[in-house]
């Protein structure tokens, strides 16, 4: 059996006991649809439990990095003000 074909079987077997207690759920709540999303959340947290977010990202968010680097673009060049005269920034 190769490797891809046991992960394949472990994917499939997570998904079917996840599958399997939101059902479980689906039914306790009285079989009220809609709520799938909050079933299938509610059936990993169950079987897995939380996942813990980092306190800090160990890497700057684009929107941080695209910042900095316009920060640095900017100094020291030319801009144009609302009346449309050019002024330069110090």
């Amino acid at each position: 059996m190769k490797s891809s074909d046991k992960k394949d079987i472990r994917e499939n077997t997570l998904h079917d006991q996840i599958a399997r207690r939101a059902h479980e759920l689906w039914e306790q709540d009285g079989y009220q649809h809609g709520n799938h999303a909050k079933h299938w959340e509610e059936a990993e947290r169950q079987l897995f439990g939380p996942v813990p977010m980092p306190e800090k990202p160990a890497y700057p968010s684009p929107t941080a990095r695209m910042t900095a680097e316009n920060s640095a673009k900017d100094k020291g060049s030319e801009s144009q003000t609302a009346a449309g005269r050019k002024t330069s920034r110090r």
